[in-house]
């Protein structure tokens, strides 16, 4: 026997007894032999045992920072609940996804510690909404998933979604500050429709995703074509990824026309995929998918180093246009390659193309953050010789302190502006504005989006040099253009007086 008994100063010890009956040679009990031993450290060992066993169990499940399920106890809670719908009443229940909109402004603002106090703040709200058979767990970063066990109907998850949306709306106090989030709520019904607890949770998340392409501080409800657009994503990825390794892409080039006299004054280089399967897929719907996924770098370098490659060769061919230029954009990923400067002094000098034909453009929401390294990058370029443009000038920060820093030669004007000049009377004084501004600044000023004769006639009245668009030249692969490098003015019957 193991006992537990109370000393006489009320403290504890554990006993191991064990009785041994001992007979005479007549087979009668002679005596009972018993032996006690203090056991009282092996039990405390054990009991030290049970409980670190006990908080590894726990540290396995749960969060370290909110005490919270983690992903690991979330999965099997959500296997369970899934094996319950397959039996009678298959009663179904809700899971939402949920995701901070706002909570890398805390960490940044105030520091990865008062990030950490708020997600336990936010960790204690949502428990306290939920009812107390349902789960809430933080699976990493700010993502929170919340499982609503035995629901009746679609209103009881969109009631407590809600709430959780008006509660996080409400500042939390964080050492003195107020600080501000909002969510975004992917929703899904869990039901016998779904094998496993992994495809509950990605539909959650691709849920969530929609919430916060909508505008954040929302839910989205999940749609079987929202996992059809993802696929399609992912596929489109994958043939980007394929096409960029296999240089299946293409550089198609619009044409920059002088509206004074027709010629072209520069050529846009922009990228086009002609999908093997898909057809000819356009730069707005594969160029976010290039950024997401990590590829626009590969992609750009390699437009780069076609766009200075082609032009030499054209200029080889064609001695009049020696001074013709050629236009590359620039992404955001592309700013912070530390050699990025040597990558396009390599790219001049392997094609032959005199730094002052290339121009590297770039949009003013780039600009704008003025860090030390796109800084010197600027000083490297210019040191090249390769001219600046900010590309869609207007729609990015109101800030102009950035032009009189950077040696910019070129405003790109936004199509937005050009396109909609004869719509109102502020489209156009803002065309004027740029206009005036450039030339102010010693700059150059080139009208994205010169549609129709009307436009034309307006940008020549407000003395702006330069257009590309549909009116002159849709973007035409390096065959098609040919034929234009060889005319000294291929757009002069096209260009307009101010006064016709």
């Amino acid at each position: 026997l193991e006992i537990r008994c109370l000393k006489r100063n009320e403290g504890i010890i554990w006993l191991h007894l064990t009785a041994s009956i001992i007979r005479d040679s007549t087979g009668h009990l002679k005596m009972l032999a018993t032996i006690i031993q203090d056991i009282s450290d092996r039990k405390r060992l054990e009991e030290e045992r049970q409980k670190a066993e006990a908080q590894l169990r726990h540290n396995a499940l749960h969060d370290a920072l909110t005490q919270l399920p983690n992903r690991n106890l979330l999965m099997t809670q959500l296997e369970r609940a899934l094996a319950r719908t397959r039996r009678p009443p298959h009663q179904p229940f809700g899971v939402m996804f949920l995701d901070l909109d706002r909570f890398k402004l805390v960490n940044d603002g105030f520091g990865h510690l008062a990030g950490d106090q708020l997600l336990m703040k936010i960790a204690e709200t949502l428990t306290q909404i939920v009812r107390p058979g349902d789960l809430v767990a933080r699976i990493g970063g700010d993502e929170f998933v919340i499982l609503l066990e035995y629901i009746d109907e679609l209103a009881d998850i969109l009631a407590v979604a809600n709430r959780i949306r008006e509660v996080l709306r409400q500042p939390f106090k964080l050492d003195n500050r107020e600080v501000l989030v909002t969510s975004s709520i992917g929703i899904v019904v869990g039901s016998a429709t779904y094998q496993n607890a992994t495809e509950l949770l990605r539909d959650a998340d691709i849920s969530m995703y929609r919430a916060k392409a909508n505008g954040k501080d929302r839910y989205a409800l999940f749609d079987p074509k929202l996992h059809e657009q993802v696929m399609h994503q992912v596929q489109l990825e994958q043939d980007l990824r394929r096409a960029i390794e296999k240089q299946q892409l293409e550089l198609y080039y619009q044409p920059i026309i002088n509206l004074r006299d027709g010629s072209i004054f520069c050529l846009e280089a922009l990228v086009r995929w002609h999908h093997p399967e898909q057809g000819l897929i356009l730069p707005n719907d594969f160029i976010p998918l290039a950024e997401e996924a990590g590829l626009i770098t590969a992609l750009d370098d390699w437009a780069l180093n076609t766009a200075c490659q082609q032009l030499k060769q054209w200029q080889s061919l064609y001695p009049q246009i020696q001074r013709l230029k050629v236009s590359v954009n620039l992404s955001a990923q592309d700013l912070y390659i530390p050699n990025l400067a040597k990558k396009i002094k390599d790219t001049l000098t392997k094609s032959g193309l005199a730094g002052q034909c290339l121009v590297v453009e770039m949009t003013e929401s780039l600009l704008i953050s003025d860090t030390p390294q796109i800084i010197r990058l600027i000083a490297q370029l210019q040191e090249l010789s390769v001219s600046l443009a900010v590309d869609d000038f207007g729609t990015g920060y109101s800030s102009l302190s950035y032009l009189h820093r950077f040696p910019f030669q070129a405003l790109k004007i936004a199509q937005v502006f050009t396109s909609n000049m004869l719509q109102g009377v502020i489209n156009q004084e803002i065309v004027e504005t740029i206009v005036t501004l450039s030339d102010r600044l010693g700059m150059v000023a080139i009208a994205e989006g010169g549609e129709t004769i009307e436009h034309i006639r307006h940008l020549q009245r407000v003395g702006c040099e330069y257009s590309q668009g549909f009116y002159f030249c849709q973007p035409l692969a390096a065959t098609h253009l040919e034929p234009l490098l060889q005319q000294a003015y291929p757009f002069a019957d096209k260009v307009v007086s101010p006064q016709s």
